[in-house]
């Protein structure tokens, strides 16, 4: 797979009711934002704010949704499910992260997808992962059903 750079340059107004190709990443000026079309969606999905990172609370088991793309989800019980893309479409480039507060939290995968565990060394392809206790692993999509994943996990 090739990778590309897509960029798209916008004012504040522009950037609110743009809808690029799929994937296109974006900055909004008006809300300090890096932005990636889902190639529908006017003013995309928000990937990050500057300086700020939106969290969402978990306590039962959770498949991952279109709107976790940039996000921490804390865990305090329950698991992580990554759906495929025909489920959920998230835009390669998608970074979620999660980080487990009491408990160990299992990220497993639906069909298809395949989680990568990424280390200094190697990397090496699982269907469950293991994030430890009082640890943050994080999700990158770089592929249709494909994912790295990094941080303090085990299998």
């Amino acid at each position: 797979m090739a990778l590309q750079k897509v960029i798209a340059k916008n004012t504040g107004a522009q950037a609110a009711s743009y809808v690029g190709d799929r994937g296109e990443l974006f900055f909004d000026p008006e809300n300090p934002q890096l932005k990636a079309s889902d190639g529908v969606t006017p003013g995309g999905v928000a990937l990050a704010e500057a300086g700020n990172l939106n969290v969402v609370a978990q306590t039962v088991d959770r498949t991952l949704v279109l709107d976790d793309a940039g996000k921490m989800i804390l865990v305090t019980t329950g698991n992580i499910v990554v759906p495929t893309n025909a489920q959920v479409a998230f835009p390669i480039g998608t970074l979620i992260s999660i980080a487990t507060l009491t408990n160990d939290s299992i990220i497993t995968r639906n069909g298809s997808v395949e989680l990568y565990k990424m280390t200094s060394s190697a990397s090496t392809t699982s269907t469950t992962l293991t994030v430890v206790a009082r640890s943050i692993a994080s999700l990158l999509k770089v592929g249709t059903d494909t994912w790295y994943v990094s941080g303090n996990n085990t299998n």
